[in-house]
C-alpha cells in the first residue's frame, strides 16, 4: 500500500478489518481482510488508563468484549484479558484486543499491507505518528481522524507520515480543501453520498489524497470509480473489491 499514491486507481480497505465474518479490530479480523485481498485495513487507536495504546473502536469495551467499562479507565492487563471475539462467533473465542504496538507487528511481517490508523480519542495523534516513523512498515501506513488537532498533533510530531481528516456524513459548511489545509493533512475521506466531481478534481489539483467514506455495495464503489477517489474503507471489504475489479474490466 502505498499512501503517496495520487490519482492511480482505487485502493479498498477492510473498515475495522472484515466486520462482515470476523470480529472488528482483531488480528482475526484483519487477517481476514488481507485474504480476500485488501489493500489495507482501518482500525482505530485509543489509550487505556496506564497510557497504552489499545485497538478498539468504542469508548468502552462493553459492545465487542465480554467485559464492561470505559477504555480509558480500564488498565492494560485488565483489557487484555477480554474475550473480543465471542461476541460475533464462538469460532472467535479468545480473540482480544490488540496492542498497537502488536498490531504493528503483525504488518511488519506482512509488507506490503497496508494500513490507516484513525486516532479516535484526544492526545494519541503525535504517539502514533512516532510509532508509526520508527516502524519498517512506514512507507505503507498512514493516520487518519475526525479530529483535526489530532492530525495537526501527528504532523507537528512526524511530517512524513501521510495524515488523511475524517469528514462526517452531513457536509460541512466550510470548504473541506481549507479545513484539510488547515490541519496540515495529506488527503480528505469524504463520503460517497456528498463527494462530487467539482470537489475530487480541486482536492487531485492540490496534490491531496481523496477517499470515499465507507462503501459497501457496486454502486458506492462504480461512483467511487467515476470519480477517480484513492481509497475507500469498506465493511463488506469482498463485495467491494469484486465490484472495483468488475468496474476496471468493464472500461
Amino acid at each position: 500500500m502505498d499512501w503517496s499514491w495520487i490519482g492511480r486507481g482505487l485502493r479498498i480497505g477492510g473498515h475495522r478489518g472484515a466486520p462482515d465474518i470476523a470480529p472488528e479490530n482483531t488480528l482475526a479480523g484483519f487477517e481476514a481482510a488481507r485474504a480476500l485481498g485488501a489493500d489495507y485495513v482501518e482500525m482505530d487507536v485509543q489509550r487505556c488508563a496506564d497510557g497504552a495504546l489499545v485497538v478498539i473502536h468504542d469508548p468502552t469495551v462493553d459492545r465487542t468484549t465480554d467485559g464492561s467499562g470505559a477504555v480509558a479507565t480500564l488498565a492494560l492487563d485488565d483489557l487484555l484479558r477480554l474475550d473480543a471475539g465471542s461476541w460475533f462467533s464462538p469460532q472467535f473465542a479468545g480473540q482480544r484486543i490488540p496492542t498497537f504496538l502488536e498490531f504493528l507487528r503483525w504488518i511488519e511481517a506482512r509488507v506490503p499491507f497496508g494500513a490507516v490508523v484513525e486516532a479516535k480519542a484526544h492526545g494519541v495523534g503525535a504517539e502514533i505518528a512516532e510509532l508509526i516513523a520508527r516502524s519498517s512498515s512506514r512507507p505503507h501506513l498512514a493516520i487518519c481522524s475526525f479530529l483535526p488537532g489530532e492530525i495537526l498533533a501527528a504532523k507537528e510530531a512526524r511530517p512524513e507520515v501521510p495524515c488523511i481528516l475524517l469528514f462526517h456524513r452531513s457536509r460541512p459548511a466550510q470548504d473541506p480543501l481549507e479545513l484539510i489545509r488547515a490541519c496540515r493533512a495529506d488527503g480528505g475521506d469524504l463520503p460517497w453520498q456528498w463527494l462530487d466531481e467539482e470537489l475530487a478534481v480541486r482536492l487531485h489539483r492540490a496534490g491531496l489524497l481523496v477517499g470515499g467514506g465507507t462503501a459497501d455495495d457496486e454502486q458506492s464503489v462504480n461512483r467511487l470509480l467515476a470519480l477517480h477517489t484513492d481509497f475507500v474503507d469498506s465493511d463488506r471489504p469482498g463485495v467491494a473489491i469484486a465490484a472495483r475489479d468488475a468496474g476496471r474490466t468493464a472500461t
